[in-house]
């Protein structure tokens, strides 16, 4: 740890649920974190103080917003891309019985 967390004072800090498998019993946390952890285990993300992502959601602009838009264009742009599908779609696997 390096400075001290206390009100007037800026950071760049991760809130981390640690009541998890991976990390328990914890011999070297920082190691786990790196080697074990997952973007899900992070409940929030600080920087300069202020809170930016809440439950693996930015916070001060609507991300789910973005996501309907990005939806709706996708498909189009996919299709209209110069893109040689190497794989069948899954659901013509399905079909013809490589998945059970």
């Amino acid at each position: 740890m390096t400075g001290a967390i206390r009100e007037g004072l800026a950071a760049d800090f991760l809130l981390v649920d640690l009541d998890r498998p991976e990390f328990t019993p914890s011999h070297d946390l920082m190691w786990e974190l790196v080697r074990y952890g997952n973007r899900d285990q992070i409940d929030a993300v600080f920087t300069a103080g202020q809170l930016r992502l809440w439950q693996g959601w930015p916070v001060g602009w609507d991300a789910r917003a973005l996501l309907a838009e990005v939806r709706e264009v996708t498909a189009d742009a996919i299709a209209r891309a110069p893109i040689q599908r190497v794989h069948k779609p899954s659901a013509e696997h399905r079909a013809l019985g490589h998945f059970a």
